[in-house]
């Protein structure tokens, strides 16, 4: 559980910041600093949040924008100091975007296209008048539940540890928004429950499960969402390829089945008989389309 205690400890990392003997102006960068943390700590929402982290820091950075994915696909939600914002583009076509994703940390990579995509480095450093010779951009990353859910790019006068220390706080809050939305949303049962069938039938009804069994399977659906999702944005090629082919299990075999083996000692293993195969639900949903046999006759099955 996030706790208030986590912004204390960013805070503190923050008024650290300023005592470290900065000058004038690194103190007003600072402080700064100090008021978005607080800014953050009281968003309501990611489209918030994103305008905090892009609009309330041009200390930070000259030219930044906020990320985000929807599928196998990222796009601009928010931006300062660019023209215009691209059509949303394949996450995979940027090398430098897919290094954050897989490793959940910054990455400075050259601003080229072949390091940022075509379309990313069209919208944010095709035919500007960069200082340095050689542009590199900034790529920060907004964790929630231990998945990337946006990221933000930055470039020009960038100043790194502040960016990341806001991305952090950005993260802890979204979780917190998170939490909150679950726990609201704990009285009803989320669909994947209702439409549960066949060998699931018997499972009980949400109103019946305890407040711990309730907590799993929440986390188990997240963990699900956050697999399939990774599958689509790293990827895209073998997942097109498999639902051409109707066997999306053995083109992502590794994928599926590590994921399998960590959802089964994670949620199955002697942690609640009431569990459901929430990662099969997901695989039919997100990369099968509905369709079940598209995973191919060689998927071994719900996992039990």
């Amino acid at each position: 559980m996030i706790s208030d205690q986590d912004f204390a400890d960013l805070k503190t990392l923050v008024l650290n910041h300023i005592a470290t003997g900065f000058d004038e102006g690194e103190r007003s960068v600072a402080e700064s600093l100090n008021q978005t943390v607080r800014r953050l700590r009281t968003a309501e929402g990611e489209s918030e949040v994103a305008s905090l982290l892009v609009n309330t820091a041009p200390a930070y950075a000259k030219r930044m924008a906020c990320l985000l994915f929807e599928g196998d696909r990222a796009h601009l939600t928010a931006f300062r100091g660019i023209a215009s914002a691209p059509e949303p583009f394949l996450a995979h076509e940027s090398p430098a975007l897919l290094s954050v994703i897989e490793t959940r940390d910054t990455v400075v990579a050259s601003a080229t296209p072949a390091e940022l995509s075509e379309a990313l480095f069209a919208a944010t450093v095709h035919g500007a008048a960069f200082t340095l010779a050689e542009p590199k951009a900034h790529l920060v990353p907004v964790i929630v539940h231990g998945a990337v859910l946006m990221v933000i790019f930055a470039a020009e006068n960038v100043r790194g540890a502040s960016l990341e220390i806001l991305c952090s706080v950005a993260g802890l809050r979204l979780e917190v928004l998170a939490m909150e939305g679950a726990a609201q949303a704990v009285p009803d049962p989320p669909p994947s429950l209702v439409q549960i069938s066949g060998a699931h039938a018997s499972a009980p009804k949400w109103n019946e499960l305890s407040a711990a069994d309730q907590t799993l399977h929440l986390c188990a659906q997240r963990f699900a969402q956050v697999a399939v999702a990774r599958m689509r944005v790293e990827q895209t090629a073998a997942v097109r390829e498999g639902a051409q082919r109707a066997d999306l299990y053995n083109t992502l075999r590794p994928e599926i089945d590590a994921a399998r083996a960590e959802y089964r000692a994670r949620f199955l293993t002697g942690q609640s008989k009431t569990m459901v195969d929430y990662l099969y639900l997901e695989l039919v949903r997100s990369l099968a389309n509905d369709d079940d046999r598209l995973l191919g006759s060689g998927f071994p099955g719900r996992l039990t």
